[in-house]
């Protein structure tokens, strides 16, 4: 954000929605607590006070997270890419696939454009194609499944679930999560279990009716009072995950100026400065701490 002179995070603050008292949320509340981050455990009717769109009869109790937040994804990537240019990178649109190799060492990548890009080190963090382009490595390891999104458009004027009044949330029994509303879009309802096999290059990006029918369904239980709203926008999004949901960073086993940085298992983007910073600190033949 410094350095974009652009706000990338929205402290919306983040509920945590749980079913069981010895669950996913209670055990990471320990950890939160344990690193003080602030956290509080909110009982059903304290949700409901603070938040009454919420129905939180059928809960253990909410976790709330109060500094957590949204990252505002696309304007984070443009403001990556401009930072990226302005230290003297260059972004180019293009197909690549791995070139000519000799002694254990990646020489160049070649395009679709016929063109042939040298470097002294390669990252490839192709995220649902890293399958496509090093088949044998991680083509058996990494699963590339459509996801859907839908938005829902609140009333005209109905201001109760943009982003400075109402938290982003999670139920994770349920495998579904929001965002509130935020840069002139309504709310942010995906299904977040996994969705089938998709192909990024071929497959139409149209979300599946049984997704809008899960997204209607939950929040009828959840938030009634988006439950019937009209979808105004939806989006497929890839998940390329891992069969522990835990990433890939590590070097080529036969190339030793090749890294390869993926299975972000629909989490990666918020660890991406991390993941950079590693990346980045292994080129130089260490071990980042």
């Amino acid at each position: 954000e410094r350095e974009a002179g652009e706000a990338l995070f929205v402290g919306s603050g983040v509920l945590w929605f749980a079913h069981r008292d010895d669950g996913f949320e209670a055990a990471s509340e320990v950890t939160l607590r344990r690193l003080d981050v602030p956290v509080e455990r909110l009982p059903r009717e304290e949700v409901e006070a603070r938040w009454p769109e919420i129905s939180a009869g059928d809960l253990a109790f909410a976790l709330h997270e109060p500094e957590a937040g949204v990252l505002r994804a696309r304007v984070g990537v443009r403001a990556a890419v401009r930072a990226f240019e302005r230290q003297g990178g260059t972004l180019i649109h293009a197909r690549v696939r791995p070139g000519r190799a000799a002694a254990g060492r990646l020489a160049e990548l070649d395009s679709d454009r016929g063109e042939h890009l040298a470097a002294g080190a390669f990252v490839f963090a192709a995220g649902p194609w890293l399958p496509r382009l090093f088949p044998d490595l991680v083509g058996g390891l990494i699963g590339i499944t459509k996801q859907d999104v839908v938005f829902l458009g609140p009333a005209p004027g109905d201001s109760r679930f943009e982003a400075d009044r109402f938290p982003a949330w999670i139920d994770y029994d349920a495998e579904i999560y929001g965002i509130p509303g935020l840069d002139g879009r309504g709310p942010k309802v995906p299904p977040d279990a996994y969705g089938r096999p998709f192909d990024p290059d071929a497959t139409d990006r149209l979300v599946d009716a049984s997704s809008i029918e899960t997204v209607r369904r939950y929040l009828a239980i959840r938030i009634p009072g988006l439950a019937d709203r009209p979808v105004v926008e939806t989006r497929v999004c890839q998940y390329e995950a891992t069969p522990d949901t835990h990433f890939i960073l590590d070097r080529h086993p036969d190339l030793e100026n090749v890294w390869l940085a993926g299975g972000g298992s629909g989490h990666a983007f918020k660890h991406g400065p991390e993941i950079g910073r590693y990346v980045v600190g292994s080129l130089d033949g260490g071990v980042p701490p």
